[in-house]
Order: structure tokens, then C-alpha cells, then sequence
């Protein structure tokens, strides 16, 4: 006696999660990428069948990632930067810090 087989969603390979963590761990810009473009790049290997955005997310949350909003710092400009490098100046004790000018 066997089981038949049964409606419902395919099970992920080892083959396709290891691609989607590989992908997202490049570097820091894929981690910053959604879902859908996470699944497109995945998708566009050769010999890998098309992945949807809901299992990258799943996928995902399964291995402990976490959605987060990314933080932006703007530069400084001269002027400030100016500023700073007074203020080092002023407060550095036996020039513990490197000053690069």
C-alpha cells in the first residue's frame, strides 16, 4: 500500500533554497532586494524552475531573515566635515585619534 499523490504546493529542493540564501547573502545590495526580484534572479539560473515571491518569503522566514527598513545616512559636506575635524582637534587627548584630512 502507497500513498497517492495530493493536491496542494510542491515542496522546495535543497537545490533552490541553498540558491536563494546564496543570493541574498551576495553582498548588500541583494539583501536589500524584495521578494519578486529575489525570485526573478533566482528564476533566470539555468536548470532551476521558476520560483514564486511567496516562497523566497518563506523560505526566508524559515531561516530566521526578517524584513527591516533600510536606514539612510546622508554625507556630510564640506562645511561639516570642517567642523568635525575641529572638534577632534580640539578634544583629541595625546592625539589618540587618526585625523585623515
Amino acid at each position: 500500500m502507497e500513498d497517492a499523490d495530493r493536491s496542494g504546493r510542491p515542496k522546495c529542493s535543497q537545490v533552490i533554497i541553498d540558491l536563494i540564501l546564496k543570493t541574498v547573502a551576495k553582498d548588500n545590495t541583494t539583501r536589500q532586494w524584495s521578494s519578486q526580484v529575489i525570485a526573478n534572479e533566482v528564476s533566470n539560473t539555468p536548470g532551476i524552475a521558476r520560483v514564486s515571491a511567496s516562497t523566497v518569503w518563506r523560505v526566508l522566514k524559515a531561516e530566521g531573515y526578517k524584513s527591516y527598513k533600510r536606514t539612510f545616512k546622508p554625507g556630510l559636506n564640506k562645511e561639516n566635515r570642517a567642523r568635525r575635524l575641529k572638534w577632534c582637534e580640539e578634544h583629541s587627548e595625546e592625539n589618540r585619534w587618526n585625523l585623515k584630512r
